[in-house]
């Protein structure tokens, strides 16, 4: 992974581990009262579209309320992302999985490629908003639920020769970012091995549902 420092500076001191609320509340305070320069990134575990996700500045931005309902995880919030015409942007890739006990992964060629609909500004403390309201989250996620709702949102028809709708082909972005210095060799290269790292880190998972859920015979075969 140290291909992609080149185009993420890695001069952050990151969490050490991602904070689990509210199993982990107390490390959560002493980690904001240690580093009280930094924005953290709060998603419910359980959460999809973008949907309850919001910015933490300080340990008073969560309460004991909140976490009764939901479980978070929080990690700190890249300050120096890559951005394409000053947004946000991140890949929809593909990855077919075959077989369980022995398992073959396939990650396809060509992706999708989501981007927020307003230009990106760094959440930091002593910014006035909140970066909390619907607005302000469209420069910070790219999630379609969240940005379909913007006016500024652009739908192409015509994917394989436009670039600049809010969804793009893979490919395309790719000869983008090759424009911009980026070693498209090398990237496809840390791609394929985080989604190799993926299957590996899922496998045990997914075998053992696998066999809860098929069962067996009366021979203790796999039906």
């Amino acid at each position: 992974m140290r291909r992609f420092q080149k185009y993420f500076p890695m001069e952050y001191d990151f969490i050490p581990h991602t904070i689990v609320l509210p199993d982990e509340f107390k490390y959560f305070k002493r980690h904001m009262e240690k580093h009280k320069d930094k924005v953290l990134i709060a998603k419910p575990s359980k959460g999809r579209g973008g949907e309850g996700i919001f910015f933490v500045k300080n340990a008073y931005d969560i309460r004991k309320e909140t976490m009764r309902c939901h479980e978070y995880i929080l990690q700190d919030y890249i300050p120096n992302p890559l951005l394409i015409d000053d947004k946000k942007f991140d890949f929809r890739m593909y990855l077919l999985v075959t077989g369980v006990d022995v398992m073959h992964a396939y990650l396809a060629f060509e992706g999708m490629v989501r981007v927020c609909t307003e230009d990106y500004t760094l959440p930091t403390k002593g910014s006035r908003s909140s970066y909390n309201q619907q607005d302000d989250l469209m420069a910070h996620l790219t999630n379609y639920t969240l940005n379909k709702n913007s006016e500024k949102y652009k739908i192409e028809t015509d994917y394989e020769n436009a670039n600049d709708g809010n969804k793009r082909l893979l490919s395309n972005v790719f000869i983008v970012l090759q424009e911009m210095g980026v070693d498209i060799e090398d990237l496809r290269d840390d791609l394929k091995d985080m989604s190799t790292k993926i299957v590996l880190a899922l496998q045990p998972y997914l075998v053992n549902s696998y066999h809860i859920d098929m069962g067996t015979n009366k021979d203790g075969n796999q039906n």
